[in-house]
């Protein structure tokens, strides 16, 4: 013991004891108590006016306000199809590493293999309460499947790839749906039908009265975090809104009316219960519609956040699963100034609308924009470590379940440091390039595509759809890459000059690098299961188990040989 007055002792271990907590990671780091992660669909690129340099309108304020006291993500990367991404968000891997394909939600082999971890087997628990709202589309076959299989607590979604606004019957065309004769109910609540739900209201707006309540309810005094993985139906096709809602926008001019032919094909049968399908619709107003919904859904969460006192300490992520759809009769998203949409190997199809919200931001982050690459993936690990602190990074990355089963490892790379510290130093994620999909390859400066003839190839303008639109606008334009194209995606982000030619060495080595790849990937070909309805066949065993055992409603219907 040092020869000092008890005061001069305890003033110095005072002064110890701040030093060690300011220089050490693991004392001085303070958890978030709320995680929001949220997937839009379909969302252009720029139908969200904080990734338009000049707007012409300003539809998006809520999501504005949150891009700019964030950081706006100008190089974000999902996949070009909604299964892929949401698979790749859940698990972790790549596209190329779980799920390559769009595949119909009651298959089997749909969405993320059993055996994989997912983000929140890994963080909910003690510590974490976890919430699933909205589309799922990462597989129904099993209830090991469902999100309460995957580790949420509790969930309001939809397994398939879209449903009717207002009667939520299938609308991604389903394998049941033929057999069945009629189009099942999709709506699930917390592991079994959400019969008390159906047919009580827009799909949207039921689940923001959930989020809603779930926040309201939260006992955020406990020390337990709150995360919420929220994934809304618009935009997806079809364009579906409430009579207000359209009220708003359908006098837009400059129009056309292509969407009229997935509306009308809808268990509704109109853009709203009531509405006359034959009369004149202008689908972009239709589209600016749904995005305003968006838009006002995620003010409404914010508001709530702030009201409970704990934006201060919440992190709010959001993405769109894949670029605008180009195709006018689904949509009619816009990924100005972005070649291509959804469905097709170009920027438009790939690079999202994305940021990183939040009042648990760094000060020095706020109101920036980064052109690092970053992928969806990358949310897992990027979740994991800031809900289970920095110490638990390895437990993070780590997949025993599917190592054990062969399956690839955990692609995901936590950016939080990149992104919101000033003197990040280290070794930039993905510098050496990700494999895309089988056919597109890209690094931070290069674009590779290769042994495809490429549709989609057309761009949109500032002000898309319009009059002068029609359905082959964007899809009909084609590039031939069977001889591989490139673009240089820092000169040239449209993708409008070809430079492969002047470029064989560079072409050559990416090429390599994407065959490289190309012998580790893996898409999701779990078959190993039977219908619950003994002596049914597979074919007909989601319709049978939806009308026989969950009264009309798609759920799981399988269990594994």
């Amino acid at each position: 013991m040092p020869d000092l007055s008890n005061f001069q002792f305890k003033f110095k271990m005072v002064i110890w004891f701040l030093i060690i907590c300011a220089t050490s990671p693991f004392l001085a780091e303070a958890k978030p108590q709320v995680i929001i992660s949220v997937l839009l669909d379909d969302f252009g690129y720029s139908s969200a006016s904080f990734n338009v340099e000049n707007p012409t309108s300003v539809l998006t304020p809520r999501l504005d306000s949150l891009a700019k006291q964030g950081i706006i993500l100008r190089r974000h990367y999902s996949h070009t199809f909604c299964s892929p991404t949401r698979s790749s968000f859940l698990s972790g891997r790549f596209p190329v590493h779980v799920q390559m394909d769009n595949v119909q939600p009651d298959s089997v082999n749909a969405g993320v293999p059993v055996n994989m971890t997912t983000l929140p087997q890994k963080i909910c628990g003690e510590a974490w309460v976890c919430h699933a709202v909205g589309k799922y589309d990462t597989g129904a076959a099993t209830f090991a499947h469902t999100p309460e299989g995957r580790g949420f607590n509790s969930s309001l979604i939809y397994f398939s790839h879209a449903i009717d606004y207002f009667t939520h019957k299938d609308f991604s065309g389903t394998p049941s749906t033929g057999v069945c004769g009629d189009k099942l109910v999709d709506l699930w609540d917390s592991g079994k039908p959400a019969h008390s739900l159906n047919g009580t209201g827009y799909i949207d707006d039921l689940l923001l009265a959930r989020i809603l309540s779930i926040i309201q309810s939260h006992n955020f005094s406990s020390g337990v975090g709150l995360y919420i993985h929220y994934t809304p139906h618009v935009t997806h096709d079809p364009l579906q809104v409430t009579k207000e809602t359209l009220s708003r926008f359908n006098s837009t001019t400059n129009d056309e009316s292509l969407c009229l032919a997935s509306i009308n094909v809808s268990d509704t049968g109109a853009v709203f219960p009531g509405a006359d399908p034959t009369a004149p619709l202008h689908c972009r107003g239709v589209y600016e519609a749904t995005v305003s919904v968006a838009d006002e859904a995620l003010g409404k969460v914010e508001d709530a956040l702030r009201a409970a006192g704990v934006w201060d300490n919440t992190v709010l992520v959001l993405a769109s699963d894949n670029g605008g759809q180009p195709d006018l009769t689904f949509g009619g998203g816009n990924n100005f100034p972005l070649r291509g949409g959804k469905g097709s190997m170009f920027e438009g199809g790939f690079r999202t609308a994305a940021f990183l919200s939040g009042g648990y931001l760094p000060q020095q982050s706020m109101g920036t924009v980064s052109q690092e690459l970053v992928h969806i993936a990358d949310w897992y690990q990027t979740i994991c470590v800031l809900a289970l602190g920095s110490e638990s990074a390895a437990a993070c990355s780590s997949d025993r379940a599917a190592a054990l089963s062969g399956l690839p490892a955990v692609d995901s790379v936590d950016v939080w440091d990149m992104l919101t510290s000033s003197t990040f130093r280290a070794h930039l994620p993905h510098a050496s390039g990700i494999a895309l999909s089988p056919s597109t390859f890209i690094t931070k400066q290069w674009k590779l595509i290769t042994g495809i003839v490429a549709s989609g190839t057309g761009w949109s303008g500032l002000v898309f759809p319009n009059a002068s639109s029609n359905k082959e606008n964007i899809q009909a334009m084609r590039l031939n890459c069977t001889v591989p194209c490139l673009f240089d995606l820092i000169s040239d982000k449209e993708e409008r000059y070809n430079i492969a030619p002047q470029n064989p060495a560079i072409v050559t080595s990416l090429t390599q690098q994407l065959e490289d790849w190309k012998k580790g990937f893996y898409t999701n070909n779990e078959s190993a299961f039977e219908c619950d309805l003994q002596g049914t066949p597979m074919s007909e065993c989601p319709c049978k188990v939806g009308q026989e055992t969950f009264g009309g409603f798609l759920g799981p219907y399988a269990h594994p040989l």
